[in-house]
């Protein structure tokens, strides 16, 4: 029968079979392929694989065995910190460095360096140049950007705003459209993986409001163009383009931030809008802006052809464009009076002149071409004017002799408007009527030969009281019968001159 042994060998003999178990734990643990084994660090990735040189940059870290690290290093400069989310990753921010360095771990020793840790540092862009400097509050705006390290650009500000697009295109400039904005000065700041662009004044932009237009002088000129306008307005300064409707301005200049002076186009329409381009963008279309193309005037009649060297004959001249305020000249001497009586006839006043000249009118539309039809003689006064028998009034005297002109017959009044009339000859040929209204009226003379109109004048608006008309007459058809008529009232436009 087999003994118990001694408890000192049964103690002996537990810690021999404690240690074998620990031992072959221990072997397990550490045998190739064990779900527990341990190892070196192995790094396959690091995202993102940049960033600025300030450090800072949150940098995840993927591979093998990082249970236990105690170290992160970017280079030789440990990670401002880090922390170990599983076995196969570590999330690091980076520190201050520069240029391109190995990212290791370190737990049961060092990861090995290779291509796949390596951790780029990016300077900072910066920012030299923009241009334009100026742009329209509106937007849209193309703006080249220089400088240096805009490579990877992330981000434009024109302020606070994103650019509204923009493209890299190369290392040192990026194309950007600015966005709307409100008039002053903001800097553009463009940011990269190395960082944001710091500002300086070279980094100035300055959004800028429209301009505005409030009056254009004169608001009309001939369809040849060549009228020198003067616009006015705000924010004119830095002025690009002057438009008369879609056609540039033939020239013009930048007087003050208020005025410009340009000058007409030809043109082909009738009303336009002038419209100022700056940097600030074009000004709206406003009824202040309108310029009208007048067509040029033309004389067809002027009737009569001759009058006395002294003037004073009533002359109506006939044609076409002519209701504008107008100038008469015969020859190069303006009318005593010009009467617009409508957009085809003109009634004016002959002044002193001499020989044969031509009749003119000039419009906004420009000055009527000479031709024939616009002739006037100037006739010397008879040397001694005949008494006046229509009237029994004295005509006045004359130095020399001349062929007299026929009696006048007695002047006919129709409506009892008229009164007080009084006839003469001046110069021999050249009728004055005197008479008073009672009433304001619209009053004209006739002369007539028989049944034929022989001479007239264009009815004219008066006011009551005194009056005189003037009627230069032919020899050749001398009248045989005067009248002054009256009619109902409507305004004419009178210029005087």
């Amino acid at each position: 029968m087999e003994t118990e042994p001694p408890a000192r060998v049964r103690i002996l003999r537990i810690r021999w079979a404690a240690a074998l178990a620990l031992a072959t734990l221990v072997a397990v643990l550490a045998a190739p392929g064990s779900a527990h084994a341990t190892g070196v660090p192995t790094i396959a990735s690091v995202s993102p694989g940049e960033g600025p040189e300030a450090g800072g940059t949150s940098v995840t870290i993927t591979g093998t065995n990082f249970t236990g690290a105690t170290a992160v290093k970017f280079g030789s400069a440990n990670a401002k910190s880090f922390k170990v989310n599983s076995e196969t990753s570590i999330t690091a921010k980076s520190p201050a460095g520069s240029g391109a360095v190995h990212v290791t771990v370190t737990a049961e020793g060092t990861s090995a360096t290779s291509s796949a840790d390596l951790f780029s540092y990016v300077p900072p862009p910066t920012v030299t140049e923009v241009s334009p400097k100026v742009g329209p509050t509106a937007g849209a705006t193309t703006v080249t950007i220089t400088g240096s390290n805009l490579s990877g650009a992330t981000a434009v500000q024109f302020g606070s705003s994103p650019a509204m697009s923009f493209e890299v295109k190369s290392g040192t400039e990026i194309k950007a459209v600015s966005p709307a904005g409100t008039a002053g000065i903001i800097d553009i700041r463009v940011t990269t993986p190395g960082g944001t662009s710091a500002t300086s004044t070279a980094d100035q932009f300055s959004y800028i409001s429209p301009p505005t237009v409030t009056e254009v002088s004169p608001n009309e000129g001939p369809w040849a163009g060549g009228t020198a306008v003067t616009i006015t307005g705000s924010k004119l300064s830095g002025a690009t383009a002057v438009q008369f409707g879609s056609s540039p301005a033939m020239s013009f200049e930048v007087k003050s931030e208020t005025e410009i002076k340009a000058v007409s186009p030809a043109w082909t329409t009738t009303t336009v809008d002038i419209r100022v381009t700056t940097p600030g963008g074009t000004s709206e279309i406003v009824p202040a802006d309108q310029f009208q193309y007048r067509l040029p005037p033309a004389v067809t009649e002027v009737s009569p052809k001759e009058g006395s060297t002294a003037g004073g004959t009533s002359v109506t001249i006939t044609g076409i464009n002519l209701a504008s305020p107008s100038v008469v000249k015969f020859g190069e001497a303006n009318a005593s009076s010009v009467i617009i009586n409508s957009t085809t006839s003109i009634t004016a006043v002959a002044p002193p002149g001499t020989g044969t000249v031509h009749v003119t009118v000039t419009t906004a539309g420009g000055k009527s071409n000479e031709v024939p039809a616009d002739q006037f003689s100037y006739v010397p006064p008879p040397s001694t004017p005949p008494s006046n028998p229509g009237t029994g009034q004295a005509a006045p005297p004359a130095s020399t002799a001349s062929t007299p002109s026929p009696p006048l017959p007695p002047t006919k009044v129709k409506l009892a408007l008229i009164a007080n009339v009084h006839e003469r000859l001046i110069h021999g040929t050249t009728l004055e009527v005197s008479f008073r209204l009672t009433v304001k009226a619209r009053v004209r003379m006739i002369a007539r030969r028989g049944r034929k109109v022989v001479a007239r004048t264009q009815f004219r608006t008066l006011a009551a009281g005194n009056h005189r008309l003037l009627l230069v007459l032919s020899r050749r058809r001398w009248p045989t019968k005067l009248e002054l008529q009256s009619r109902a009232l409507a305004p004419l436009l009178t210029i005087s001159q």
